[in-house]
């Protein structure tokens, strides 16, 4: 047996994945016995046919020799490789798309009998080896922004064409992963989804990073400009309370119903993994007064938000596990798998509906054709620390006395080599703009910002320090 110890490290575990993608269930004795046969066949197989000849070379062979058989050597590895591969890809773009139809709609466990609720199902749908690969489209279509972006990009689902009503989806991955159910709603009630959602981010103009909150008041502007019917985002993260009261407050300034959910529970162990290798299924969950603490503050709420928590197909009364009805729920720590997320759909349907029937209709404001800016800032005197001078174009959106500035040169992900990175706002006559730049990788990177009102065509203004005008690029000096 030792000798065909490698061949057969190499071979059993995509012949166990394979097995579970066909059968669905775990291996009982009998298949676990004929798949350990199977597996020994197949390692010795490879003992005989490739390793053996691989070890005959002597080290005086010819490199044309050795080049041969080191192929032949590496063949093995690359077909397990291969085969995983496309177990998992077939399993999560073919079968994991048909699975959700043959399941029933998923029940809150808290009208499940305890023991019943937390029972470890006989088998696991997905299976916990590809559950992590159970994620929204967005990921696959690249509409889910990912780390370093600075600028949201905006994706359509639903209905594109014909729709009636619109729903904004805008925050971060926690927002992502309930697509898939707000895609079929969507598609039932012919209503077209603008979608915006970030890596290591949520919707939030308050807190985060420099870069969140470039994305969230982003967004925010972009929504603007949309109007849609209705927004969709979380209010809540973990055990928080509803923490985005400035952001609801800013939607609400501009007449936008909100809905927001509750945010989903985070345990402290990858769910998937602990399935698939621990004897013990409840140490795969957490206890509900861990991940979810008691019922929701919402005096700081405004109205125009619906706050929607369903925390109770998540959990039972005391208890968050790692599946529902033998599927699994999580396709890591705490982001829902795609299957899981389907079977929720009647669920959230009258809540969305609800919230949609309230939106009054909005029509989405025309937007202008855009127009190039030309820049000139000098900011401080030249011998100053710290002082600026650049001269560069801006693209500008303006419509309805309102418009957005964007500027990009090199590369600002990472702040790697020498970048420029500007971003502003042109609203009520009144210029905002802030301006990243580093000159290069061995210089720290510089903020600059910029804020005055449009006078004669230009805008002046003052930033840090006094800075020069700016002005349309065919309105002359």
């Amino acid at each position: 047996m030792g000798a065909i110890a490698y061949a057969l490290y190499l071979v059993h575990w995509p012949l166990l994945i394979f097995y579970q993608q066909v059968a669905g269930a775990r291996p009982g004795f009998l298949a676990g016995f004929a798949l350990i046969a199977a597996s020994i066949g197949l390692a010795g197989l490879i003992h005989v046919f490739v390793e053996r000849p691989v070890l005959a070379v002597r080290k005086d062979g010819s490199s044309a020799t050795k080049l041969r058989v080191a192929a032949i050597g590496f063949a093995p590895a690359l077909a397990v490789a291969v085969g995983v591969y496309v177990v998992q890809h077939i399993s999560t773009t073919v079968d994991l798309k048909n699975l959700t139809a043959a399941l029933p709609p998923a029940t809150p466990l808290t009208l499940v009998a305890e023991e019943r609720a937390l029972a470890e199902p006989d088998s696991y749908v997905p299976a916990p080896e590809i559950a992590r690969l159970d994620r929204p489209v967005s990921y696959e279509d690249r509409c889910h922004t990912l780390q370093g972006t600075l600028v949201p990009a905006w994706c359509s689902y639903g209905v594109t064409d014909g729709y009636v009503r619109t729903l904004a989806m805008v925050g971060g991955s926690h927002v992502a992963h309930w697509l898939p159910a707000l895609q079929t709603i969507a598609e039932r009630h012919k209503w077209r989804i603008l979608y915006s959602t970030w890596s290591a981010c949520r919707f939030n103009i308050d807190g985060g990073n420099d870069r969140c909150r470039a994305l969230s008041d982003a967004a925010l502007r972009d929504l603007k400009r949309l109007q849609p019917d209705l927004v969709f985002m979380t209010a809540t993260v973990g055990t928080s309370q509803p923490d985005r009261i400035g952001t609801l407050k800013a939607l609400e300034r501009l007449g936008f119903p909100v809905l927001a959910v509750r945010g989903t529970p985070r345990h402290d162990v990858d769910v998937p993994t602990c399935l698939a290798s621990s004897d013990d299924y409840l140490s795969c969950g957490s206890p509900r007064s861990e991940v979810l603490r008691g019922a929701l503050d919402m005096r700081e709420v405004p109205a125009n938000t619906t706050i929607l928590d369903i925390s109770d197909y998540f959990c039972s009364r005391t208890f968050c596990p790692p599946t529902a009805n033998g599927v699994v729920i999580y396709s890591d720590m705490h982001h829902i798998t795609t299957t899981f997320m389907r079977t929720l759909t009647a669920a959230l349907e009258s809540s969305v509906l609800d919230a949609m029937d309230r939106a009054p209709e909005r029509e989405a404001k025309p937007t202008a054709e855009p127009t190039l800016w030309h820049v000139e800032l000098a900011c401080g005197r030249i011998e100053e620390s710290g002082a600026f001078s650049r001269s560069l174009e801006l693209r500008m959106v303006y419509g309805d006395g309102n418009g957005s500035l964007t500027y990009v040169q090199g590369n600002p992900i990472g702040g790697v080599g020498a970048f420029e990175l500007w971003e502003g706002t042109v609203e009520d006559d009144v210029v905002s703009v802030l301006g990243r730049y580093q000159v290069s990788a061995d210089t720290e990177v510089k903020t600059i910002r910029f804020s005055g009102t449009i006078v004669n065509g230009g805008a002046q203004g003052r930033g840090p320090q006094r800075c020069a005008r700016m002005y349309p690029h065919d309105g002359g000096g």
